[in-house]
Parts: C-alpha cells; sequence; structure tokens
C-alpha cells in the first residue's frame, strides 16, 4: 500500500496513515470466505451496545454498505472547518469535476460501517477505492483540503450517495479531536459506540472521556505495552 500513498503531500495526514488503516477496503482479498455481512469498526473505539443490533441495519437496496454521515461543524489542530464534501475532497481535479458532486453534501467517518458483503463485490467497490488511491499518489485528489484526511475520502468518492444511514448512537464520533470534553457523561453512557476520531487517543497523554475505555484496558502481563500516561482500573 505504501507506493499507492501520496509521497508529495505536504499535511501529515497521508504521511502518518499506516497502510493497515486501508486494509477495512481490501477485506475480499484479504478474507474471502466471509459471506452476508461484515460490520468494520475502528481500534479507537469502544462497543457499549449489542453489536447483533447494529449487524442488523437496514441496508437498502442498490446500496453495498450502511454508515453514519456527518454534518457537523468541529475544528482539528488545522482550524475549523464544516465535514463536508468539500473539505476532504479536491473539487477542482478534472476527475472530481466530471463526477459533478456537491461539496456540500455531508461527509462521514469511514471508522464504522456495516458491509453488505455480495453487493461490495457486485459494484466493485474495492477495485474502485483502489484507482482513487493510486490516483491520488501521483494527482492531488484528496488530502490537502481543510480537513485533510486519509481513508475516509475515496470511500466517500466511490459511494457518493449510494449508502444507507446507521442510526447515528452507533457511531460517537470526534472524541480524539480535542483533549476537552465534547460531550456529557450521560450521553457517552448512552452511546452504543464511541470513537476517539482524531489525535488524541484515550491511550495518550491526554484524552477526553478516558474512563470509558479504561474499564476495558487490560494490563499486557509481558509489561511490553504500557499507556503512555497513568491509568486508574474501573472494576
Amino acid at each position: 500500500m505504501r507506493e499507492k500513498m501520496h509521497p508529495k503531500d505536504v499535511r501529515s495526514d497521508l504521511r502518518e496513515t499506516s497502510p493497515l488503516n486501508y486494509a477495512r477496503f481490501y477485506f475480499p482479498k484479504i478474507i474471502p470466505e466471509v459471506k452476508g455481512r461484515l460490520v468494520f469498526v475502528d481500534s479507537d473505539t469502544v462497543v457499549q451496545g449489542n453489536i447483533g443490533e447494529l449487524n442488523n441495519t437496514k441496508i437498502e437496496a442498490g446500496n453495498a454498505l450502511a454508515l453514519s454521515d456527518d454534518c457537523t461543524a468541529t475544528s482539528s489542530r488545522y482550524g475549523f472547518f464544516k465535514t463536508n464534501y468539500g473539505s476532504y475532497i479536491n473539487f477542482n481535479h478534472p476527475q472530481v469535476k466530471a463526477m459533478t458532486m456537491n461539496p456540500l453534501e455531508c461527509s462521514f467517518n469511514a471508522g464504522v460501517f456495516v458491509v453488505d458483503i455480495d453487493e461490495w463485490k457486485k459494484q466493485g467497490i474495492t477495485a474502485r477505492i483502489d484507482y482513487w488511491i493510486k490516483l491520488n499518489a501521483h494527482e492531488n485528489v484528496y488530502g490537502n483540503q481543510r480537513a485533510g484526511g486519509a481513508t475516509a475520502p475515496p470511500l466517500m468518492i466511490v459511494v457518493y450517495k449510494k449508502y444507507s444511514k446507521i442510526d447515528p448512537m452507533w457511531h460517537i464520533r470526534h472524541l480524539g479531536l480535542t483533549s476537552g470534553t465534547r460531550y456529557s457523561q450521560s450521553f457517552i453512557q448512552a452511546a452504543k459506540l464511541i470513537h476517539w476520531s482524531g489525535n488524541f487517543k484515550p491511550w495518550g497523554r491526554t484524552s477526553q472521556h478516558t474512563q470509558a475505555w479504561e474499564k476495558y484496558f487490560v494490563v499486557d502481563p509481558t509489561g511490553q505495552f504500557k499507556l503512555v500516561r497513568r491509568y486508574n482500573l474501573i472494576e
């Protein structure tokens, strides 16, 4: 994957992205024996609800996946921005222009989604995503825009207006964008899945709502892996 990643990007989003971040899109090749449905959740998430409920999300006919779109305005180390297509994708690129997408269309975070595997394969989504990743390695398609992003933009291009929606409580995100508290404690407790998308991870030095992550933290008995910050185990 590394040769497909943007080598000249001035932003760190793509330079720091692990090739494993793209593995979610290549599951037909990685686990070809899996059939039916697939639920993907990022490693910086905590599932607090019954994952079977997420798996049973209705996926409309003709759609290959369901996820939660994002129409909020937020901030990051690169400043304040709206979470729409124009914040992630270069709409001056000729191939993007030819698709006549709306830059104000709500974007989404690719950290949680449910896939209809047969429909995904039927639409050739893996190959189509691969095309945009390769193109972006040589041309400025995404990654340099205000919101940055490496993983979601190629999926956003491929499934533009062709995805179903999950219950928003199954993807409460942006916990990692700032170290300050974004949501109330009661709201976090009610959430079915919480996601520390952003740079402030719950295992790092500074983060928000770390108690929701710490109660699932298991100390590595070998001592090889340790949290950067202090923690308090919750009984």
